[in-house]
């Protein structure tokens, strides 16, 4: 136990606030609408950075999303190396992955990148969990109930499969069996949803059961 404590009484400050990782879930919360403005206005991309690469405005909207998705696996890593884990990083990093799936998602919806009306079909069917579980963080809140509700795996899997299926539809690949890939990948997104939303709604529950 006397180990344990030093090695707690050590610790820096800049992990106690969980600096490193806390930081890259807070970027990505300032990049999230970055890739929906580049696919709703492809003709305006070339005021980002990356005009300088001379890209086509779709190959620059996969770049960009790709960065600002990877800082989801960056934070992760930082915060297991750095022993960095803290309310922030659980509270707002599944935020921050809200934040970037859903408004790109609704862009892609938007300029008819998916198939219509598949495209809106599996973007409300991806909405609702979502919607769910913000409802429960909110209730939280008021209720001033401080609830633990750490992210588990089928939760970053359908993060990693619903941006996989937004580069995917990104991609200018004709005929409809891409759009049916495309569609299919979303659907095993929502899958992974519904698996996370119902593990986060029991979790919540066993909080709010006590407070009442």
């Amino acid at each position: 136990m006397s180990h344990v404590r030093i090695r707690r009484r050590k610790k820096t400050w800049w992990r106690r606030i969980g600096l490193v990782p806390n930081g890259f879930t807070f970027a990505r919360m300032l990049g999230c609408f970055v890739p929906m403005w580049m696919i709703l206005n492809p003709q305006d991309y070339h005021w980002t950075f990356i005009w300088v690469f001379v890209m086509p405005w779709w190959i620059a909207s996969i770049l960009v999303l790709a960065i600002v998705a990877g800082t989801d696996f960056v934070d992760g890593m930082a915060a297991r190396l750095t022993d960095s884990v803290t309310k922030f990083g659980e509270k707002f990093d599944p935020i921050a992955d809200k934040l970037l799936v859903i408004p790109t998602f609704f862009a892609v919806c938007w300029v008819g990148l998916i198939a219509h009306p598949w495209g809106w079909i599996v973007f409300t069917l991806t909405l609702i969990p979502e919607v769910v579980l913000v409802s429960l963080n909110i209730y939280l809140m008021v209720k001033r109930i401080d609830a633990r509700i750490p992210s588990i795996l089928p939760g970053k899997i359908k993060m990693w499969v619903q941006c996989g299926g937004l580069l995917m539809a990104l991609l200018p690949v004709p005929g409809v069996w891409w759009q049916v890939i495309v569609i299919v990948t979303f659907t095993i997104g929502i899958v992974f949803s519904c698996v996370a939303a119902n593990s986060y709604i029991r979790t919540g529950l066993t909080y709010i059961k006590p407070a009442q």
